[in-house]
């Protein structure tokens, strides 16, 4: 038997808000029911890349004031999100938690750019597809309430090319096995 599959992507406008996040989810939802598996490519919310850009940019000068803003910044958006979405107390505290450890890679990354006074491309490329980490966390606890469990999805980041010139690193999930019917 041939496995259908189909791929989606969704950008960082509508996975920037919990009505467009839960929006997104019901798209997947209703999909499913005709496609065997969903691979799912999803961008940071919508700002986050350009924050983290300029945030890497203000390191390389040796300002490093942005990276405490900007961690709170995305702390409070991918929070509310998260309060906003998942109900379960426990699952979203594990999201959370895996989001603030991703805000903790920016801001080492930032400040380690910023002693260094430079970013190389792999430093630049660790630092942008921490957003889509971050989009792809939410989704997927958000996607785990219930209709999916959290052993059918599978992360997968791709960084064998660079995405300094904005070409996003494909982020992805795929939804296999048990549809959820």
């Amino acid at each position: 038997m041939i496995q259908k599959r189909l791929v989606m992507k969704f950008g960082g406008t509508s996975v920037g808000t919990s009505e467009g996040m839960a929006q997104v989810v019901d798209i997947i939802s209703h999909t499913r029911t005709d496609w065997s598996q969903v691979m799912v490519i999803i961008s940071a919310l919508s700002g986050v890349t350009d924050l983290l850009l300029e945030c890497s940019q203000q390191a390389v000068s040796g300002k490093d004031g942005a990276i405490t803003e900007a961690a709170n910044y995305l702390l409070d958006s991918h929070s509310e999100i998260a309060a906003d979405l998942i109900c379960e107390p426990t699952l979203r505290g594990s999201v959370i938690q895996d989001v603030k450890s991703l805000i903790e890679e920016f801001s080492n990354l930032c400040n380690a750019i910023c002693v260094l006074g430079e970013s190389t491309p792999r430093a630049l490329d660790a630092l942008l597809s921490l957003g889509e980490r971050m989009s792809a966390r939410l989704l997927q606890g958000h996607c785990s309430r219930g209709k999916y469990h959290p052993n059918s999805w599978k992360q997968h980041i791709s960084s064998s090319r660079t995405i300094t010139s904005k070409t996003p690193i494909p982020i992805w999930m795929l939804l296999g096995g048990n549809r959820g019917n």
